[in-house]
């Protein structure tokens, strides 16, 4: 493919007739570059659906790449949820009771607003954190 394509055969005595390739508008992609018999074909930019964010960007040269959300597995939590824009931040989850200030049956809630989200959208597997983790559900929910 080069910078023209031919819109016209040799008729006669004349030349070939061809005519500059387009170039696809902020907003729309390339579906069928411009060969030596078809100008460029357009397109509008597609959009990602739901459940999946933009993996790579829309360009005059090529379309929109979507990716699937990434699941935090059982032993991360989602620090930033999957938006159109990005994929899901997901961080490990500070399962030893020692990651706690306080994290005993018989204390009281101790812990700072971070470590509250963290155990809280964590599968806390520390049995001894696990009645801790219900307290701090609790408090997350008034």
């Amino acid at each position: 493919a080069g910078s023209e394509y031919q819109i016209g055969g040799c008729v006669g005595a004349f030349d070939r007739q061809c005519a500059q390739c387009s170039t696809c508008q902020e907003g729309l992609a390339v579906v069928t570059p411009c060969s030596a018999t078809k100008d460029t074909v357009c397109s509008p930019c597609s959009e990602c659906a739901a459940g999946h964010y933009e993996s790579s960007p829309c360009s005059t040269a090529s379309d929109r790449v979507c990716s699937a959300c990434t699941s935090c597995s059982s032993t991360e939590w989602a620090t930033a949820p999957c938006s159109t824009q990005a994929d899901t931040d997901c961080a490990p989850c500070p399962v030893p009771a020692s990651s706690f200030p306080s994290c005993d049956a018989s204390s009281s809630l101790n812990v700072t607003s971070e470590d509250m989200v963290q155990l809280a959208g964590c599968a806390v597997q520390n049995a001894q954190c696990k009645g801790h983790a219900a307290r701090l559900l609790e408090a997350l929910e008034e």
